[in-house]
């Protein structure tokens, strides 16, 4: 692998560790926040504790289409490397492949019917 992906691949992880340390740190400010009001009823502090949940699994969520993502790219740029091609790549050309045999068979039959008239 050269430098360039293991740059990109590196920036991806630490992009990915460092969003998930600031959900972390954002979480326990939070909860050091309610300890230190000490003015929640525990009906609020249940919400309060729904609340932080929620935000934790969307940023988990978000993290893990980041972290995809950048699998995902890898991945590509490898696979070019190795000479291999991407299954989207394969499908436009076989599509392109059907559709010249068809212009082939058609053009064959045109010439076949020119050279019946002669």
């Amino acid at each position: 692998m050269d430098e360039e992906k293991e740059s990109l691949v590196d920036r991806g992880i630490l992009k990915v560790l460092g969003a998930w340390l600031l959900v972390h740190e954002r979480a326990d400010d939070l909860i050091r926040e309610v300890i230190k009001e000490g003015k929640r009823t525990p009906e609020e502090a249940r919400d309060f504790m729904d609340e932080l949940s929620t935000r934790v699994d969307e940023e988990k969520e978000e993290i893990k289409r980041e972290m995809g993502e950048v699998t995902r790219r890898f991945l590509k740029e490898t696979g070019r490397e190795a000479g291999l091609i991407a299954r989207e790549d394969l499908q436009a050309l076989m599509e392109r492949i059907d559709s010249l045999e068809k212009r082939i068979d058609e053009l064959e039959g045109e010439m076949k019917i020119k050279r019946g008239k002669k």
